[in-house]
């Protein structure tokens, strides 16, 4: 009786112990899962920056002949218009996207068309277009735009742009437009007695003063020819002309004692440049059309007739 006890009782043993536990069907609990930004989501949190505040309009701050307006193409992108006065019958002609790098406060852009456009005498104009993949970008200084164009990396000088107030017309302030020399005279703070018309040739006539604080400018005129006479105590002369183009030969001559530094095709000048002491001057003669500029004998004229 006791062997059979024993018996059933390491039986029951053996089966309580072999017996397979009972699975537990009911799911485990889960924490709710934290919704993550899509590539796309990622992609835009990374690019998007605070685009600098920027004004409608900017005109070039020595010359005068350059203009920029600027309109949005979306948050991050703006469209400059860059126009600009070669001559009388030459308009050159920017249009580009600029993005806002804000390590370098710069605004590029990479896809920048340059047109021409050339004016007859009845004043219908004929486009040419340059190139449509010019690069290179503005940096910001202060509330002016210096313009970096890589087509424009061999000017003298990189011109920069001041805002026109909203209210403004025509010139940008500081500059302005006279017929009146003793206007011209109050608004530089300079005397300029200017050679008679009549030593120029060409039948070039007086247009207007063209001034601003310690600058005194003149513009003449013909049919075929545009020149620009200025004058300052505080400006160099090799930015006071504001002329951006490229010339393919620069070389000196002496006139009245002075070096004139010229810019053109060798033989005639398109810029004509003096420094002596404190006087600044420069000439300017059919921007940007070599072999249309001023022989030595028409320089000395002119300087002839200047104080």
């Amino acid at each position: 009786m006791k062997k059979l006890f024993i018996t059933l009782t390491v039986s029951f043993l053996v089966m309580v112990g072999c017996a397979k536990p009972q699975e537990n069907t009911q799911p485990a609990p889960t924490a709710e899962a934290t919704p993550t930004a899509t590539p796309e989501e990622k992609k835009e949190e990374a690019v998007k920056v605070e685009f600098p505040t920027l004004a409608s309009s900017y005109a070039e701050t020595i010359a005068g002949r350059g203009y920029i307006t600027v309109s949005d193409v979306d948050s991050q992108t703006k469209h400059f218009l860059i126009e600009w006065a070669e001559s009388a019958s030459v308009q050159d002609r920017w249009e580009m996207d600029v993005t806002y790098d804000p390590k370098n406060e710069r605004l590029l852009y990479n896809n920048c068309t340059k047109t021409i456009t050339e004016f007859d005498a009845s004043g219908n104009g004929d486009e040419t277009v340059e190139y449509t993949d010019g690069t290179g970008y503005f940096s910001i200084v202060g509330e002016n735009l210096q313009w970096h164009d890589d087509m424009l990396k061999e000017a003298a000088e990189e011109p920069a742009f001041a805002p026109i107030p909203e209210s403004g017309t025509g010139l940008a302030n500081p500059w302005t437009e006279t017929e009146d020399p003793t206007e011209a005279e109050k608004v530089s703070g300079l005397t300029f007695d200017l050679m008679p018309e009549y030593a120029l040739g060409e039948n070039m006539k007086l247009w207007k003063y063209v001034c601003m604080e310690g600058v005194y400018g003149a513009k003449y005129e013909s049919v075929n020819n545009e020149m620009i006479i200025r004058k300052s105590k505080t400006i160099p002369s090799e930015e006071l002309h504001g002329d951006y183009n490229t010339y393919s030969k620069s070389w000196d001559i002496t006139l009245k004692g002075v070096t004139v530094h010229c810019l053109g095709d060798g033989e005639t000048a398109n810029v004509a440049m003096i420094d002596a002491g404190d006087r600044h001057y420069s000439i300017s003669m059919n921007p940007g059309q070599e072999g249309h500029g001023l022989t030595p004998d028409e320089i000395n004229t002119i300087l002839n007739g200047m104080q």
